[in-house]
């Protein structure tokens, strides 16, 4: 059941990284910060989606 919660939570992630990216690739800048806000909320350290939320 962990390893089920820990794919979902990755997912999760990833999903929001890449509708972050899509919605800066249309200028969606407020919508972007949103999504990057959700992959920090899943995981909060993360450096990646810091710098691209710093970014947009």
């Amino acid at each position: 059941m962990v390893v089920g919660l820990a794919g979902c939570h990755n997912k999760a992630y990833s999903q929001s990284i890449e509708k972050g990216l899509n919605a800066v690739a249309e200028n969606k800048y407020q919508k972007a910060l949103t999504y990057f806000d959700n992959a920090l909320a899943q995981k909060p350290k993360d450096e990646k989606a810091q710098a691209y939320r710093d970014q947009t």
